[in-house]
């Protein structure tokens, strides 16, 4: 990557390059802060003008607790490279929240003061604090830091080292009685997705008895004993010119309209008809957990998307088989990542690494 750069920079008139060396914290990404040294090193060192001092994002409590971990993390670099200055200083900042935009929470166990004890009492704990501070109704700004209004459950973050400590994080707010916004695997195995998927399936095969049933399952036409005692008398019936099981289905019967129009649409496009044409919206919020429903839905549109960059950039032919496939591969690798759900009423539940460029009025 860095000769790919040096042999264009060659080609341009000037060439500029942006870069912080505390972007190191990305080394399982390949970060290596002595790459970009050696740049600037070969181009004249780091001039007193070039240096961006000043943060526009955060509180001046969080500056000053950064500027103090990254000046030791990097002791081998100037201070003055290092340290930011707060644009949003103390006297600005609103009345009523002049509390430490840093707060640290001490939790005391009755059983042993000697350690700390095991998963679950940590989640238990945080959950049950952060209850406490919807409930005391804190001040956080709004998006222009001009007005204050009390915090609200979506204005929290909580970041995680693990998906692991995700679900663990999660599932200790529920028991506090708080909802929770996290993503995570196992998209394909949800009922909106299998429902897609199925409808998927059946117009690339007309004859795919499975996905039959488990569209007629998930819409709630049949339940599982009439669809088995359906399905046999049909294959039991002697007349060898038998319609195509389920054919008198209404839902079946709009399903298979829709097959001579996707010959010339792409793996989004057929998706996006058959959630229009079919409906399969309304559908899908009767599942409940709708923000979470609907959040999946979009992920799903969001793949066919992914696929079809995928097989422009390898100059390989897609279809709608290709992208089952290719959602199939997903799932064995434990990559169909779900939606979120994120609404006002949830704490969102992330991972450092999926947090990255975003902000929160709260974050623990």
């Amino acid at each position: 990557q860095l000769d790919i750069f040096l042999q264009l920079s060659a080609l341009a008139r000037q060439s500029i390059w942006v870069g912080d060396p505390k972007q190191s914290i990305y080394g399982f990404r390949g970060a290596e802060p002595a790459l970009m040294k050696a740049v600037v090193d070969a181009t004249g060192g780091i001039r007193e003008e070039n240096i961006l001092k000043k943060s526009w994002r955060s509180r001046a409590d969080l500056v000053h607790l950064s500027n103090a971990i990254f000046t030791r993390a990097f002791s081998d670099l100037p201070a003055e490279q290092i340290v930011l200055v707060p644009s949003f200083t103390k006297d600005k900042e609103l009345n009523g929240a002049d509390r430490n935009a840093i707060v640290h929470w001490h939790f005391r166990s009755e059983l042993d003061e000697r350690k700390t004890p095991g998963s679950p009492w940590l989640e238990n704990c945080i959950a049950d604090q952060l209850r406490v501070l919807l409930e005391q109704k804190w001040p956080v700004y709004n998006k222009k830091r001009n007005q204050l209004r009390p915090v609200q459950a979506g204005d929290i973050a909580v970041l995680c080292r693990s998906n692991k400590a995700c679900q663990d994080m999660a599932e200790a707010l529920h028991r506090a009685g708080l909802q929770a916004a996290i993503a995570r695997t196992g998209l394909l195995d949800t009922p909106e997705a299998r429902l897609v998927m199925a409808c998927l399936k059946y117009l690339v095969t007309p004859s795919d008895a499975l996905s039959i049933a488990e569209i007629r399952l998930l819409i709630g036409h049949k339940n599982l004993a009439e669809l088995t005692e359906e399905r046999l008398n049909w294959l039991y019936r002697e007349s060898a010119g038998r319609m195509p099981w389920a054919s008198d289905d209404p839902f079946m019967q709009r399903l298979s309209e829709l097959r001579p129009l996707i010959a010339d649409l792409s793996a989004s496009e057929i998706l996006n008809l058959l959630l229009d044409e079919l409906d399969l919206r309304r559908i899908i919020v009767r599942f409940g957990n709708t923000a979470q429903r609907l959040d999946n839905v979009d992920v799903l549109r969001g793949y066919a998307l992914d696929y079809e960059s995928a097989c422009q950039r390898l100059h390989s032919a897609a279809s709608l088989g290709g992208f089952l496939l290719w959602l199939d591969a997903l799932a064995r690798n434990d990559r169909d990542q779900q939606g979120s759900g994120e609404t006002p009423e949830a704490i969102k539940v992330l991972t450092y690494h999926k947090s990255k460029g975003l902000e929160y009025p709260v974050t623990v």
